[in-house]
């Protein structure tokens, strides 16, 4: 036999402890031998080891290996370490569960939807966006999106336009917000959801008690569903922000939410531009108010007012008419107004009619001058405390709070004829620098 087979032999040979024959020659051979080797593994239980254990310390042989000493706290602390780490390892990321999900409702996954759920989960204290606009996921990627979402708890704002949900879509999203509690911000806004998925969101608003703000633009919205979206609300008031432009909303829809509104208390901003809203329609009431690009008339905007007006209660803060020409009255009926609702803010075009030709502008710019000489200040000081930007202009509604909030003493047709006189262009900002070049 060459010494390398003596090698291999001479590693072998230990394991051998029960096949072998000379194994179990040599164990029978040498009783020493067999008293000698249980000695160690027989902690607990054998009658020798209890002996050694009674009698002195000093036969403890101080070359004992590790492996024969007591367990310490410390090897236990060891293994729960190695158990939560176990643990952690086997929880399932939102990663993997969209790749089941997806295995389950036969869906190609979307690798851009993996980047985002990866990278939601990085910073476990941090909630945040999940981002998929415009990626076209479609009916049965939302329902493998609503599957991965159905425990989450990192996500709180979700983005969803334009993918094409339809009714179907929507119904799998609804569902899993009856049982999340984390998404308080979602935007659904150009899905083609239409009457069939409406139901499903008023459902879903009767259970959820988290969602805050919920985008539903240009969805093929009509009357009817105003109405059931009307029963949702009358009781809810944890919705804040509504986005319901770009729909069909014609004045049956207007007055199914004006209903709506007389009774929640806490929506805060209505967005209701781009319908087909007029007259009847208008009288809709919420803390803020979105009616732009809606065929309003003049008619249309002094009913609103005369609404708001026989309202006391009402808790409308802004009226966006701002692709409306109103007339005198309206500008008079508004001053009235705002004695009963000082924080009310409305926004329209212009004013048509006489008001710009009999109304010197010296008599409102003497007014504000004089006040603010008073308080050794000038206009252009003023303007320059509003203009955050430092771009040169100011938006008209951060001037009128302004003029109101300093107790200038400016009615409220003094104050919006100064508004137009300084923004002659109805854009909605003041452009300063062009009128103190026009005084220089």
């Amino acid at each position: 036999m060459s010494q390398s087979e003596g090698e291999v032999l001479a590693l072998t040979a230990p394991e051998d402890r029960d096949g072998d024959g000379d194994r179990e020659e040599d164990t029978v051979g040498s009783d020493q031998d067999e008293r000698a080797l249980p000695a160690p593994e027989d902690r607990d239980g054998g009658g020798d080891r209890e002996e050694d254990t009674m009698g002195s310390d000093q036969d403890e042989s101080p070359d004992t290996t590790p492996a024969e000493q007591p367990d310490s706290g410390d090897e236990w602390d060891t293994d729960l370490e190695a158990d939560e780490q176990d643990r952690r390892g086997r929880l399932v990321s939102p990663t993997e569960l969209y790749l089941v999900a997806c295995r389950l409702t036969a869906v190609i996954p979307c690798s851009y939807v993996l980047r985002q759920l990866a990278s939601t989960t990085l910073d476990l204290n941090q909630q945040g966006t999940l981002d998929l606009n415009h990626h076209g996921l479609g009916p049965l990627g939302a329902k493998a999106l609503a599957i991965t979402l159905l425990s989450d708890v990192q996500i709180s704002n979700l983005e969803l336009k334009e993918n094409h949900l339809l009714a179907e879509g929507t119904g799998y999203l609804m569902e899993m917000l009856k049982e999340n509690f984390t998404i308080q911000s979602l935007n659904l806004s150009n899905n083609h959801i239409q009457s069939a998925g409406f139901d499903s969101v008023c459902k879903m608003l009767l259970d959820n008690v988290t969602i805050k703000s919920i985008n539903l633009s240009g969805n093929g919205f009509i009357d009817a569903d105003a109405r059931s979206l009307a029963d949702a609300l009358a009781n809810n008031y944890r919705l804040k922000d509504l986005d319901l432009s770009h729909n069909q909303f014609c004045d049956m829809g207007g007055e199914h939410l004006g209903q709506m509104l007389a009774n929640n208390e806490g929506l805060e901003m209505l967005d209701l531009s781009w319908n087909h809203l007029r007259m009847s329609g208008a009288v809709t009431l919420c803390a803020g108010l979105k009616l732009a690009h809606n065929p309003l008339t003049q008619l249309g905007a002094l009913n609103l007012l005369n609404t708001i007006r026989n309202n006391p209660k009402s808790a409308l803060e802004e009226i966006n008419i701002s692709t409306v020409l109103v007339n005198e009255a309206f500008v008079v009926l508004l001053e009235a107004v705002c004695q009963n609702h000082s924080g009310l803010e409305v926004q329209f075009q212009g004013v048509t009619g006489s008001v710009t030709r009999t109304k010197k502008p010296s008599i409102a710019l003497n007014i504000i001058q004089d006040f603010l000489t008073e308080e050794k200040e000038g206009l252009l000081e003023l303007f320059q405390s509003l203009d955050k930007e430092g771009n040169m202009s100011v938006d008209n509604k951060e001037f009128r709070k302004a003029v109101q909030h300093a107790n200038i003493p400016l009615d409220q047709h003094q104050l919006e004829w100064l508004i137009q006189h300084f923004d002659k262009d109805c854009t909605g900002r003041i452009n300063y620098s062009s009128q103190f070049a026009e005084q220089s």
